[in-house]
């Protein structure tokens, strides 16, 4: 039975108890270190996020899509973030290292399943790269230090162009093209800075964090603004639908292939014709290469070369002769094919018009949208980070935009 005196000892030991079990002791015993280094971004979308994993599965990834992808998606942690808190970067060089550790296993685990051990450490190899420096960016490190160096009139413009929802092709390469000007105020602030490229990443996560009202981790937004594949189909349209566009589709098609057959058979006439000519044009040429890919004069493409001529005015020199002609009835029908296939075979995904789109723009109901001012390439030369990663955002301008285009990147 306890005595009196044990009775009036028993709180104050269950104080001392309490004091040596709780956080603050434990802290004091060394623990304190944990919550200063522990990763402030909420990754817990890479679980569920609908990303296309694919350019990183198998034993041998194409190394420079899987990069992109996972820039992208770890992107989304950081314009989610902006939102919350008005900050661009990470606090410091260990908070940096613990969010690219928590996104390994993200990776690494079902359903992406990735070998994140390995692509990781390839795609990120300085592990303090989204740490805040002050060289990033003439110093740019919050939302209300970005609104002063862009001015209010392009983040009014920014905030306008990039808050609807982004799944329109047209409403994406507004928003884009805003971006791009407001990087430009940017990148003039930062004029003597070597890391002045980082700017147009600034602007990608102000638009996806701030701008847009959906945010980053709405699909369409991270599609449109970070260039992140996504893997989940668009919704199958109705059969009512169906109908409509198989009706439309099948007499536009039996126009295409009677021009097609036109067109081979005048250019099988003409090569016949001019047969005797090409055979001493190419005496002539004695031993030179008459076709030197190793280092070709002007487009190898022919989405390159059709896109010359229709940003030039020259939209009819794509068709043949005998469509090309103001006379031709069908002439201006036919302009319209060249611009609806460019929109079709544009690089970006997330600018291509939809099926039903096209038909629409095919048969006059709907305007075909502008053109981009160039095609885009598959990687953009945009610095991620001090470490030299890129985000493969959307188009590639000639303007404001050039110091950051890498023209030797390949066409996807």
């Amino acid at each position: 039975m306890p005595t009196p005196t044990m009775l009036r000892s028993f709180p104050l030991f269950v104080v001392v108890v309490l004091l040596v079990r709780s956080p603050a002791g434990a802290a004091a015993d060394g623990g304190g270190n944990a919550t200063a280094d522990s990763c402030p971004l909420d990754l817990g979308y890479v679980r569920t996020f609908p990303w296309d994993p694919t350019p990183c599965a198998g034993a041998a990834p194409n190394v420079t899509a899987c990069c992109q992808t996972l820039l992208s998606l770890f992107g989304i942690g950081l314009a989610e973030r902006l939102r919350v808190t008005g900050n661009f970067r990470l606090p410091s060089a260990a908070a940096s290292t613990a969010c690219i550790e928590s996104f390994t296993d993200l990776i690494s685990a079902a359903p992406a399943g990735l070998s994140g051990s390995s692509l990781v450490p390839e795609c990120f190899p300085d592990p303090s790269q989204f740490a805040i420096t002050p060289s990033y960016c003439a110093g740019v490190s919050t939302a209300t230090e970005f609104a002063a160096a862009v001015g209010n009139d392009s983040v009014q413009a920014l905030n306008s162009s990039c808050g609807p929802d982004l799944a329109s092709p047209a409403t994406c390469a507004l928003c884009y093209s805003t971006g791009v000007a407001a990087t430009a105020h940017l990148t003039t602030a930062a004029a003597n800075d070597s890391k002045s490229g980082s700017c147009f990443y600034l602007s990608v996560l102000y638009a996806a964090g701030i701008s847009n009202s959906a945010g980053p981790t709405y699909p369409p937004t991270a599609a449109c603004a970070l260039g992140l594949g996504l893997s989940s189909p668009p919704p199958a349209p109705s059969k009512s639908s169906n109908v409509a566009v198989y009706a439309a589709t099948i007499p536009i098609a039996f126009v295409l292939l009677a021009s097609l057959f036109g067109f081979f058979l005048w250019r099988r006439k003409r090569t016949h014709a001019n047969s005797k000519k090409k055979s001493h044009k190419i005496c002539e040429e004695g031993g030179r290469r008459v076709l030197d890919m190793t280092a070709p004069a002007g487009p190898v493409l022919i989405t390159d070369w059709a896109w010359t001529l229709v940003k030039a005015g020259h939209a009819r020199e794509v068709l043949d002769e005998a469509l090309s002609t103001a006379e031709s009835p069908r002439s201006g029908v036919m302009e319209r094919f060249v611009l609806v296939g460019i929109l079709c075979a544009h690089v970006m995904v997330a600018l291509r018009p939809t099926i039903s789109d096209a038909v629409r723009m095919l048969e006059g109901d709907m305007d075909v949208p502008e053109l981009p001012d160039r095609p885009l390439p598959y990687g953009h030369s945009a610095m991620f980070s001090e470490a030299g990663n890129t985000f493969s955002i959307s188009l590639a301008f000639s303007g404001p935009l050039a110091p950051f285009i890498d023209n030797g990147d390949m066409l996807r």
